[in-house]
């Protein structure tokens, strides 16, 4: 169990196991909030009744964090604070990304490798294949495609 930096793959990650919404004793207007996942029967209900209870007090409105909604509206740079996770699956792939981009150098020098050989495609592959996590994997792949698809235009320019 430790704290992480909230990022789309954690987002992802905790989709995948089953939570849809993050809270935090933080408020919103807190610049780095610390997030606990939480799975909800339904989310609309759940906000439904956060609102009625009158467990939402204006001007200290605690930060609540819905991860579809965050996935889907959320740049990777707006994504704020860290988020308390029991496993370190995400991690160790992180760790790995990071020793093998030094080591064959596909983090400095990107355009080496195509995407049919990036070292960083087949780790997460390998990761999403070992833990069940396509959407993971899928998620990078639909980067990569809009990454290449925008560089492309940029060249024919």
């Amino acid at each position: 169990m430790k704290f992480v930096p909230l990022s789309r793959i954690i987002l992802l990650e905790l989709k995948r196991n089953g939570y849809n919404i993050l809270t935090s004793k933080n408020t919103v207007d807190d610049e780095n909030p610390t997030w606990y996942p939480l799975t909800v029967p339904d989310v609309d209900d759940y906000l439904l009744h956060l609102d009625c209870s009158g467990s939402i007090v204006p001007m200290e409105e605690q930060a609540l964090l819905v991860i579809d909604d965050a996935l889907a509206n959320i740049d990777e740079g707006q994504l704020l604070g860290e988020v308390f996770i029991e496993i370190d699956h995400l991690g160790e792939l992180e760790d790995k990304i990071q020793f093998y981009g030094k080591q064959y150098k596909f983090i400095s020098d990107p355009e080496y490798y195509v995407f049919s050989f990036d070292p960083k495609r087949f780790l997460i592959r390998n990761y999403a294949l070992r833990t069940g996590n396509h959407l993971l994997y899928l998620a990078y792949i639909s980067q990569r495609i809009i990454i290449n698809r925008l560089s492309s235009a940029y060249h024919e320019f």
